[in-house]
C-alpha cells in the first residue's frame, strides 16, 4: 500500500490509499447511504454501465431531458479548484514536493485503481476514476476533509457508489451516484 510521506493532512490522504488497497469495488454491492453528508440520488442497474446510457442527462445541461441545470458535471467537479490553488500559493515548497512525490507513485496508484475497479467496467470509467483519485490525493493533501464537492465524491466511493452526475442546479440539487444494486 502507498503511504503519504508528508505530515500535512496525512490521515486524509492515507484514507484514499487504504480504500484503494481494500478488496471490492462499487460494482460488487449496494450503495450504503450512511456515509455521504448531504443528499444523493442513487441510480442502479446494469444498463447504466453497459454503455452509460442515461448518464448524460446528469452531466450535460444541454442534453435532451437533462436533469442537471446550469453547470455541467465537469464544471461542478472543478468547483473546489480555488481551495487547492490557494493552498499551492501559500505553501509553494510543500505543494511542489507533494506533486513531485505523486508523479513518482502514479504507476502504483493506477495499478491499485485497475485492480480494485478494472473488472467488468468500460475503460473510460476506469480513466475517470483514476483522474478523480489522482486529483483527490492532491486535493486532500491541500485541504484535508473540508466540506466540499471533492470530499463528497470520495464519501460516495467509500459508500460503494460511483458519483456520475448532478440532479438540479448546483449546489442546491443532489449528487447522482451509480450503485450496482439498489
Amino acid at each position: 500500500m502507498i503511504e503519504f510521506p508528508f505530515e500535512h493532512n496525512k490521515s486524509y490522504v492515507d484514507e484514499i490509499f487504504r480504500f484503494l488497497a481494500s478488496p471490492g469495488g462499487f460494482q460488487e454491492g449496494a450503495f450504503s447511504e450512511k456515509l455521504p453528508t448531504v443528499g444523493v440520488t442513487v441510480i442502479s442497474g446494469s444498463r447504466w454501465l453497459a454503455n452509460c446510457s442515461g448518464f448524460e442527462i446528469y452531466q450535460d445541461p444541454d442534453a435532451k431531458c437533462a436533469r442537471i441545470e446550469e453547470l455541467s458535471w465537469s464544471d461542478i467537479m472543478k468547483e473546489d479548484d480555488h481551495l487547492q490553488l490557494a493552498f499551492a500559493r501559500e505553501n509553494r515548497d510543500l505543494s511542489l514536493s507533494i506533486s513531485s512525490w505523486l508523479s513518482g507513485v502514479l504507476p502504483v496508484l493506477y495499478n491499485d485503481i485497475d485492480r480494485k475497479f478494472g473488472d467488468n467496467l468500460p475503460r473510460f470509467i476506469i480513466d475517470d476514476i483514476s483522474g478523480f483519485m489522482y486529483s483527490c490525493v492532491i486535493f486532500r493533501s491541500a485541504v484535508g476533509n473540508s466540506p466540499c464537492i471533492n470530499n463528497l465524491m470520495f464519501q460516495c466511493y467509500l459508500a460503494n457508489g460511483y458519483p456520475c452526475g448532478w440532479s438540479g442546479a448546483y449546489p442546491d440539487g443532489q449528487m447522482v451516484v451509480y450503485s450496482a444494486t439498489p
